[in-house]
């Protein structure tokens, strides 16, 4: 009896124990998942660099770039600079709010024309007086401004060996026939070379102008067309040649069966293409830009261009520098002669193409499968482009 009163007692605690305990307690069904983690709060923007003065924006500087900022330094030169993973980075930037105010980038590729976009007209400032070879100066204008300069570049262009004329593409195409060659690079196939010849394709038959349909551009066209569609082997009346002051580039244009340098055959055959290595500008929401200017300025005097890693772009640096190429034996008199007479003639840019340049890949294919004569793509060209320039 004691017994089941003990144990009724023991039981009546439990249950009061329990009872108390009872707020605290969760249903099962109320408890977190066991993955469940604790929510993470919203990151605050990243804050933008406090920066001062006018802005240079630079793109994975190299040693050209470290070098010129160390002379801008010395020459006490006031700026902030902001470094960029990549061009793309920059124009994000311009496209949020946040520009730099003027630029020192490198090769543009295809974003050359949204970087022209952006820029300030820079021909005023060279009003006075223009250091830029002249060729190079308007081979960078667009529609009679110059939304960028160039630093440094190097050169494409065609050898021939010996020198042959190819005033005309037929006159071109003969000579090669005759000496039982190629008249392009066996080792380029039609989209190579149809690459290479979107520059003078779209600049010196085309323009504002359209004159897709003339004879010089139709034969052109179907020289390019008729270019195997793959890459081959065999020797060609035109060589590639790729120039720049880098040890033994221009060797190959020593020996006493020189070659010519020249671009595509046709009218204006002479230049080639400038490629254009560094380039600097002013964009047009910067608030000072003549004080930008007089830091960009210093880009184009003989100390800067001294330290350019390809051909400099002012005159008097760039004839300097095949001066010291010919002095320290790195080329021959020949060799620099040959080079200073292809600038002389050169006025054209190695460039992303345009909207034309799409028509004349289309006019490419169609001409080389066939479906078209040479004339009537030109043709067709020249429709499609009168009805773009004039919204048609």
């Amino acid at each position: 009896m004691i017994r089941k009163a003990l144990s009724l007692l023991l039981s009546l605690c439990m249950l009061a124990v329990l009872a108390g305990c009872g707020g605290d307690v969760q249903p099962e069904s109320s408890l977190p998942a066991p993955d469940a983690a604790a929510p993470t709060p919203t990151p605050e923007p990243t804050p933008r660099p406090s920066e001062s003065g006018l802005v240079l924006a630079v793109v994975y500087p190299d040693e050209t770039v470290d070098a010129l900022l160390e002379l801008c330094a010395s020459r006490g030169i006031e700026m902030t600079v902001r470094e960029y993973g990549s061009i793309g980075e920059l124009l994000a930037d311009a496209a949020g709010g946040f520009p730099p105010d003027m630029f020192f980038l490198p090769a543009l590729g295809e974003y050359a024309g949204r970087i022209a976009a952006l820029c300030r007209d820079l021909s005023p400032y060279l009003e006075a007086s223009n250091p830029l070879i002249p060729g190079l100066g308007e081979a960078l204008s667009s529609d009679g401004t110059l939304p960028y300069l160039a630093y440094d570049f190097t050169l494409d262009c065609f050898a021939m060996s010996p020198s042959a004329d190819i005033a005309s593409v037929s006159g071109a195409q003969e000579a090669a026939d005759a000496r039982g060659v190629s008249l392009f690079p066996a080792y380029w196939s039609r989209d190579v070379l149809t690459s290479f010849a979107l520059p003078y394709l779209q600049a010196e038959y085309g323009g504002d102008s359209p004159g897709f349909d003339s004879e010089s551009f139709t034969a052109l066209l179907g020289a390019i067309a008729a270019q195997p569609e793959e890459a081959g082997e065999g020797q060609s009346l035109l060589e590639y040649m790729p120039l720049s002051p880098a040890p033994g580039m221009l060797a190959a244009l020593d020996g006493a069966d020189s070659p010519a340098l020249c671009g595509l055959p046709g009218e204006g055959s002479g230049g080639g293409l400038y490629v254009v290595e560094h380039c600097f500008g002013i964009l047009e929401s910067c608030e000072d830009p003549d004080s930008a200017w007089e830091i960009l300025s210093v880009l184009l005097e003989s100390e800067a261009q001294g330290l350019a890693g390809q051909f400099p772009a002012a005159q008097e640096a760039f004839m300097a520098r095949l001066e010291g190429m010919v002095s320290d034996g790195s080329a021959s008199a020949q060799a620099a002669e040959l080079v200073r007479a292809l600038v002389s003639n050169t006025t054209r840019l190695y460039a992303a193409e345009d909207y034309c340049g799409e028509l004349i890949r289309a006019a490419v294919t169609a001409a080389a499968s066939g479906n078209m004569t040479a004339a009537e793509a030109a043709e067709d060209i020249q429709r499609q482009a009168l009805d773009h320039l004039t919204g048609g």
